[in-house]
């Protein structure tokens, strides 16, 4: 295994890990980055966490039902999530704006 000798070891290339790696590389410090799978952050590589996008519409619907009086009744059925759909949502998000 090679050794080497560094200023700062950064663990993890997520936001806070490249953040840091920049400051220090800026500061002239001798830096090593350090990581295990892939670089840059999940929502950069893969989406904007696709479950926050149920979050919304689900608190929307039990506050619909509140109102109406229907706290204590039962759904008929189970709510289905189409994670086609989701991340279809998702990527449309992601391509108009940055997370």
């Amino acid at each position: 295994m090679k050794q080497i000798k560094v200023d700062v070891a950064v663990i993890g290339a997520g936001t806070a890990g490249m953040a840091a790696y920049h400051a220090a590389r800026q500061a002239g410090k001798q830096v090593v980055l350090i990581e295990a799978a892939e670089f840059g952050t999940t929502c950069a590589r893969v989406g904007c966490m696709p479950s926050k996008l149920t979050v919304r519409p689900m608190a929307c619907t039990t506050q619909r039902r509140k109102r109406r009086g229907a706290s204590k009744a039962r759904m008929c059925s189970r709510p289905t999530v189409s994670m086609c759909s989701l991340m279809s949502a998702a990527s449309a998000i992601i391509s108009s704006k940055a997370c």
